[in-house]
């Protein structure tokens, strides 16, 4: 994930990054914090998280993670679900030939 706003050439930057012809998403870091999720058996309370992780090669990296951390895939599988509901397509992708 990059922080949109030290992305200089915006989401055509992030795109840059990976293979030819990847899409790019956007996620709201508010959005993504009001995420949560309670898991079945212990009642715990997870919920979504993002911190930036800048990277030697990539200075506008951030990093989603659960809070407290995801213990099973449950819990996880609805945080990701969640996720896909809130993001945005900024850039589709484009099929390669």
């Amino acid at each position: 994930m990059d922080r949109a706003c030290l992305c200089t050439d915006g989401p055509t930057e992030c795109q840059m990054r990976f293979a030819p012809g990847s899409g790019v998403l956007s996620l709201l870091t508010l959005d993504v914090r009001e995420i949560s999720a309670t898991h079945g058996v212990t009642g715990i309370v997870c919920c979504a998280d993002v911190e930036a992780v800048p990277l030697s090669y990539n200075a506008t990296h951030a990093e989603i993670y659960g809070k407290p951390s995801f213990d099973t895939d449950k819990v996880f599988v609805r945080i990701k679900h969640a996720l896909a509901r809130i993001a945005q397509l900024e850039i589709a992708p484009t099929p390669q030939t």
